[in-house]
């Protein structure tokens, strides 16, 4: 093994040479991040900037994905001292760009996300944000500033799942976003349960 590695080495440093190599991934994943923060972005600025009152239709498809479902207990202090993955934004208002950028990219590099992967995953926020429920025959059609950190990061799980053999687990994602497992899990199965997944 220890010989495949350094064959493997070699041949990336004659190639590219190590610091090329190294900084056109990095740009790379920069790259895709951006793209994928500013369609989220997107997405945001189609929904409203106030919280979704529960009355039926798409707004308790939004309730669904209420992020304070799924949030571990933990109070505010720690929550501001803690990575970007973690702090959690303003029920009312819309994110900025660099907010979202920050979420996206803590994910990919904690859990060494490959670029193709954060693509997938805008995919699956599409088909979550426009497939159908079939008891309200009601899509949820944007994201609200309360509902994106969710639906972003059961995108990336469910990318990761499909994508990968070494995929993340639930628990990982949990104490990265600052979901409770139970919460994760509860998540997952409401998506898949939206996307009619077999």
């Amino acid at each position: 093994r220890a010989q495949r590695v350094s064959r493997w080495r070699a041949m990336r440093e004659s190639r590219f040479g190590d610091c090329h190599f190294l900084s056109t991934s990095v740009f790379a994943l920069d790259q895709v991040t951006a793209f994928v923060s500013r369609f989220i972005f997107r997405y945001l600025r189609g929904g409203s900037a106030q919280p979704r009152r529960c009355h039926g239709g798409s707004d308790s498809l939004h309730a669904i994905f209420e992020e304070q479902n799924y949030a571990a207990s933990c109070d505010e202090a720690l929550q501001e001292m803690c990575k970007p993955c973690i702090r959690m934004t303003r029920r009312d208002k819309i994110p900025e760009v660099t907010t979202i950028f920050e979420f996206v990219h803590s994910l990919a590099i904690q859990h060494g996300l490959p670029c193709e992967l954060l693509l997938l995953a805008l995919v699956y926020l599409d088909r979550l944000l426009s497939t159908e429920d079939s008891a309200t025959q009601k899509s949820l059609e944007s994201l609200t500033p309360s509902t994106w950190r969710p639906l972003v990061a059961v995108s990336v799980l469910l990318a990761s799942k499909v994508w990968e053999d070494h995929s993340i687990w639930n628990f990982e994602l949990a104490e990265c976003v600052g979901y409770s497992r139970k919460g994760v899990y509860h998540l997952e199965c409401a998506a898949l349960k939206l996307l009619k997944w077999n």
